[in-house]
């Protein structure tokens, strides 16, 4: 058996895991073994088990996680389940066949596009995108259009704003604020900047912390979502090695997923993960910026790339997010008043 069809074999088995503990569950597991690996490399180990199962076939979400949104998209186009955007249920209790072999063929799906992806050519030596997120997008998006009747940007209905969510139509109610998203962006942005300037083998820390806390939203405790926001700050701070660069596409990312929330999934039947879709801009920007050479001398105060640059790009992030949230937004209240029910609150919410 050659390397490929073990490689996608493997990948089949991911997406029928991630189909049968639920994607958010798995993706709890990943964010584990972020925090895991990424101890292991402090303590001299390297990155094994950062790539075998963090990133890996079993675990990496562009197999099991894509496998079980996938999967939750075709159970409930069957009718098994009430909602194609229910990440939270292990899918193995609706016992049906067809529906762990749908995650397998997603977590097959995930991991070829991945594999496709990595072909396309470095930017001025850097990855042109981070394909394993991107691999994410396209095979959930894939799977919408197969399952799903509202299209792959969801359908609006008459008299709403697409960019307001609300108590019909919401994906964190409460991380969804201008103000709520820029004091969250600080708050995990920051740290994460802060930890790996100061010791690059700590990259996937504040990522793993993020992951792995989604356990409390999965039994539903309202907390943040924040995974997203640490990895990146945590990247740019590795490849620039500047705290504001680094600070500054923490809150990119924050204020994206929530843009990539309105426009993929909060009025759509399946899920489309935010945070995926920002990390996706994210890392696209880096080798984009690269060229210009902004990053080259930041810390020395060329003419080209002052130093006082990347502390001015986290203010003027900071305010143009919030003020063009609010624009979009317009003058009505953001979350309308509602009593969101326990578990279904939460599975119609939650992302990873």
């Amino acid at each position: 058996m050659n390397e490929f069809t073990t490689v996608i074999m493997v990948s089949f088995a991911a997406g029928i895991f991630g189909a049968a503990f639920g994607a958010l569950p798995v993706f709890v597991l990943c964010g584990l073994f972020g925090i895991i690996g990424a101890t292991a490399k402090i303590c001299g180990a390297g990155d094994v088990l950062t790539n075998v199962l963090t990133w890996g076939l079993l675990l990496g979400p562009q197999t099991s996680f894509a496998g079980g949104i996938a999967a939750a998209a075709y159970a409930a186009k069957r009718g098994y389940i009430p909602s194609g955007r229910d990440i939270c249920s292990g899918l193995m209790g609706l016992n049906k066949t067809d529906v762990l072999l749908i995650g397998g063929l997603f977590g097959a799906i995930g991991q070829l596009l991945m594999i496709l992806f990595n072909l396309v050519p470095n930017i001025n030596g850097i990855a042109w995108t981070n394909t394993l997120a991107l691999s994410v997008v396209v095979s959930t998006a894939i799977a919408r259009i197969a399952f799903c009747k509202q299209g792959v940007f969801g359908k609006v209905e008459t008299g709403m704003n697409r960019w307001r969510p609300t108590s019909k139509v919401f994906w964190l109610p409460w991380q969804s604020k201008p103000s709520q998203l820029l004091l969250i962006g600080i708050a995990m942005g920051i740290p994460a900047a802060y930890i790996v300037t100061a010791n690059p083998d700590m990259l996937l820390i504040m990522f793993g912390i993020g992951a792995f806390s989604l356990i409390f939203l999965q039994y539903g405790t309202r907390i943040p979502v924040t995974h997203h926001i640490g990895l990146a700050a945590a990247y740019f701070a590795f490849v620039t090695g500047n705290f504001w660069w680094a600070a500054t596409m923490g809150l990119v990312a924050v204020y994206l997923a929530e843009f990539f929330a309105c426009v993929f999934l909060i009025h759509a039947d399946s899920h489309i993960d935010p945070p995926t879709c920002s990390l996706v801009v994210v890392f696209s920007l880096h080798p984009l910026l690269s060229l210009t050479g902004i990053f080259d001398k930041a810390a020395n105060g060329s003419l080209l790339s002052p130093a006082w640059i990347p502390a001015v790009s986290f203010v003027l992030v900071a305010l143009i997010g919030f003020i063009v949230l609010i624009l979009l937004r317009g003058k009505e209240p953001v979350i309308q008043t509602a009593v969101f029910e326990h578990k279904e609150s939460v599975s119609e919410a939650v992302s990873a």
